[in-house]
């Protein structure tokens, strides 16, 4: 399912488009300087998740630069990563894995000049590890990720403590607990001792909602922080808006109507934890969060999941606006359509003749509202 496009990123496309033909007739198909405009236009698929296309170009932008005489080593192992990335989001684990290898083969020979991207690279190979299941695999690239930053020294500080805390997630994950929390102690240690505004707002909003999961042995929700951490580099690159709660939110709704359930079930958990960390648990924005979750679930037939959200937002705005909002109502009909599909038919009725009781007195107040005006 795919929603159409934005007037404004469809012209940007046509745009980037024409300028690649007409780039194309001056200096031929093959030329090195069309791999820039080859770039953009991918990024302008990316944003849409119109992945085959972007696959196609970032191949062809391969093609070339392998082509050249003498090929920028640098370039081209970005351009490996890049197409790797397109095929992992698209489940080709096996192709994008074989890409990220080369990448790492020409990112190992470059010395400290690609500290950062021999580490995202290392880091996209965990990323297929643990997606396969293969924990232990994955936790033996995050071990070279942490030797990479250590070799990139303090600029790098905020992304090694994050990697430590990725390995503990990993250790968990196996059993291994007692590795697991000396690894979130040594991370822990490396972000108490990093001024406040180190790292990027990305790093230190994933590394507080981290470390507050950890703590509370929230496995599921740490593991999907664990994956927006080993893409969350790539992925920023195809994201104009900054990474706050708001946007994270706006992106899932849009990848939940494109069908993207994955990546909107991910998108909607981060904007969850950052509205419950930033305006607290009773803070209207995590019902309305909380909802839009539990409606996907719902969509999906995951009852079990879909139910404690719907308790959840029904509690945050019974407090936040009172008994009699409709947008309570909202949610006592969302969880009337639970409770019918799991066969609960008493309570059904009891919720449903209270959502039809406050959408009636509603209904009187607005008459009686416009009586007084005329």
């Amino acid at each position: 399912m795919e929603t159409a496009m934005p007037n404004d990123r469809k012209a940007q496309i046509m745009a980037c488009e024409r300028e690649l033909a007409d780039l194309e007739a001056k200096l031929g198909k093959d030329h090195g300087d069309i791999c820039t405009i080859l770039d953009c236009l991918a990024e302008l698929y990316m944003s849409d998740g119109i992945y085959a296309k972007a696959a196609l170009v970032l191949k062809r932008c391969l093609d070339i630069r392998s082509k050249q005489k003498e090929p920028d080593t640098f370039a081209l192992a970005q351009a490996l990563r890049r197409l790797s990335f397109v095929l992992i989001l698209e489940n080709k684990f096996s192709d994008a894995e074989s890409l990220c290898e080369r990448s790492l083969t020409l990112a190992e020979g470059q010395g400290g000049r690609t500290a950062g991207q021999l580490a995202a690279t290392l880091k996209q190979l965990a990323y297929i590890a643990n997606e396969r299941g293969d924990a232990q695999r994955a936790e033996s690239f995050l071990e070279r990720v942490s030797s990479a930053l250590q070799e990139a020294g303090a600029a790098a500080a905020f992304q090694l403590s994050l990697t430590e805390y990725a390995r503990a997630i990993l250790y968990r994950k196996q059993g291994k607990d007692g590795e697991a929390l000396n690894w979130s102690q040594k991370a822990a240690t490396l972000i108490g001792s990093e001024p406040a505004d180190a790292g990027s707002r990305l790093d230190r909003q994933l590394a507080q909602l981290i470390a507050m999961y950890f703590v509370q042995e929230r496995q599921s929700e740490t593991e999907i922080l664990l994956r927006q951490f080993l893409l969350g580099d790539l992925k920023e690159t195809f994201q104009a808006e900054p990474l706050t709660a708001a946007a994270w939110h706006e992106r899932a709704e849009l990848f939940q109507a494109q069908g993207r359930f994955l990546e909107a079930d991910e998108l909607f958990l981060l904007a969850l934890a950052s509205r419950k960390q930033v305006g607290g648990f009773d803070h209207p924005q995590v019902a309305t969060t909380a909802l839009c979750l539990a409606s996907m679930y719902l969509s999906q037939k995951r009852y079990a999941e879909a139910e404690p959200l719907l308790k959840q937002a029904l509690q945050v705005r019974v407090r936040a606006l009172g008994v009699e909002h409709p947008a309570v109502a909202a949610c006592l009909e969302s969880y009337v359509c639970l409770l019918k599909a799991t066969q609960r038919a008493a309570l059904a009725l009891k919720l449903d003749t209270r959502a039809r009781e406050i959408r009636s007195r509603l209904v009187l107040s607005a008459d009686r509202a416009a009586a007084i005006r005329s």
